[in-house]
């Protein structure tokens, strides 16, 4: 986490009114020029990653869910080992929708005629189907994440269908990670929304309540989930987990 710490010289003027309280804070936090950042950094367990280890060594799948940044929880996963060091990750960025398009015309050829002649059956359901414009495709993108910086990449591209098999089968391949505000998006099917949730190794930015939704998409996707949570808002993902583990 980055603090940014700004200053700025009162006169005698304000600073007697903020003393007497005659000024408010915000009256005179204004033109302030940044001096410094500090930087706060809380070091994972000395034991959190032999436990990742045995987890793994068991067959068992570990991720992250936090309402940390993006940046913050890929950093936690990777020093506990829940992620790789140099494991690829793919973060989702949005939902790809080509538009319908209609099968192209039957060719009559140059000899046949423009209309039927009398007497010829009307066209079947099945004809008549196959003139029918082709459903919208959509497709899930992700860019993977610098290692070094953490930025994405869109030049590492990734494409999944916007389905359970779709998600699932990229998450073979790559480490999925989500945002909140990605997983909200009111374009994204509840299908891929919750296929995301169940097969993404972290999770970020995540309030109380999407907490427990994607617990209920692991569990649903028919995995069996020990939540632990260390916090109040990890209480709703704690009473959707099979096994909870709080930590107090």
């Amino acid at each position: 986490r980055v603090l940014a710490l700004a200053a700025r010289r009162l006169s005698k003027r304000e600073a007697a009114g903020v003393a007497s309280g005659k000024l408010r804070a915000s009256d005179v936090e204004q033109g302030a020029q940044i001096v410094g950042l500090a930087l706060f950094r809380s070091a994972a367990h000395k034991d959190s990653s032999e436990a990742v280890e045995l987890l793994h060594a068991a067959g068992i799948r570990t991720c992250v869910i936090t309402g940390d940044a993006l940046g913050t929880g890929v950093w936690a996963a990777r020093e506990c080992g829940v992620l790789g060091k140099r494991a690829r990750v793919a973060c989702l960025v949005g939902l790809e929708e080509e538009p319908a398009r209609p099968d192209p015309p039957p060719d009559a050829g140059p000899d046949l005629p423009e209309t039927d002649p009398p007497g010829s059956p009307a066209p079947s359901r099945a004809a008549s189907l196959s003139l029918s414009a082709h459903p919208p495709s959509r497709t899930l993108l992700f860019h993977e994440l610098s290692r070094k910086t953490g930025r994405l990449l869109p030049a590492r591209a990734h494409r999944a269908p916007a389905t359970a098999a779709g998600v699932r089968a990229l998450s073979s391949t790559v480490a999925l990670v989500a945002s909140g505000e990605a997983l909200g998006t009111a374009e994204l099917p509840p299908e891929a929304r919750r296929a995301v949730c169940a097969h993404a190794t972290v999770l970020a930015r995540i309030d109380p309540l999407g907490k427990a939704e994607a617990i209920l998409a692991i569990e649903a996707s028919g995995e069996r989930c020990m939540m632990v949570g260390d916090g109040a808002n990890d209480a709703a993902a704690l009473q959707a987990a099979t096994c909870s583990v709080a930590l107090i």
